[in-house]
């Protein structure tokens, strides 16, 4: 295989991984800012009952301290505004993969452009929760096809905690992609050649 069509397939594969991790992490924040939405909205009305039944100043005054308590997270976490920022960073991604894959000959000078954007990227994206990133690996190595063999083993109790800090970082293997063959897969060793634009 040309290094060429090498390097650049295994920055295709880079980069969709980046992809998919941001969207995860997008859908995590997400879904925690609809439950802490949907928390308030069931705190708030127990608060209204609370008031109405005449249950007892102090079970109102708990449940409204609940409301403020959620909502105080929400706002300290920043689901919202991360959810924001993970977006933009997978849609960056997907605007790379685009010049890339409208360039099917690429030429030392576009590759070393691409590595460059890439890395710009990066640069503005949160540290990497790594437990996180080889669960998408994993995800990605199957979408091309890869074996139960290529596969990263990830435990139950890392999958659990993946999205809120790493466990056991130290038991995951080098995360590079190591098979063109599992590359090659999606994209041919010999691509076509390009049309010239009349």
């Amino acid at each position: 295989m040309r290094d060429d069509v090498k390097h650049r397939q295994q920055l295709l594969f880079i980069i969709r991984k980046s992809i998919r991790y941001h969207n995860a992490r997008r859908l995590f924040y997400e879904r925690l800012h609809s439950l802490s939405t949907a928390a308030c909205v069931i705190f708030a009305t127990a608060t209204t009952i609370a008031v109405m039944a005449n249950v007892g100043p102090y079970v109102a005054a708990g449940v409204a301290g609940l409301v403020t308590l959620v909502s105080v997270l929400d706002l300290v976490i920043g689901t919202v505004s991360k959810a924001r920022m993970h977006q933009d960073l997978a849609r960056r991604h997907i605007a790379l993969e685009k010049l890339i894959i409208n360039k099917l000959h690429p030429n030392a000078f576009d590759l070393t452009r691409w590595e460059a954007e890439r890395l710009d990227i990066q640069a503005d994206e949160p540290p990497v929760k790594q437990v996180l990133d080889a669960m998408v690996f994993n995800e990605l190595l199957q979408a091309y096809g890869a074996g139960t063999s290529d596969l990263i083993e990830v435990k139950w109790y890392q999958r659990w905690f993946a999205h809120f800090f790493d466990v056991h970082v130290h038991r995951l293997v080098d995360r590079k992609p190591r098979s063109t063959e599992i590359l090659a897969a999606v994209e041919p060793v010999e691509e076509p050649v390009e049309l010239d634009e009349a």
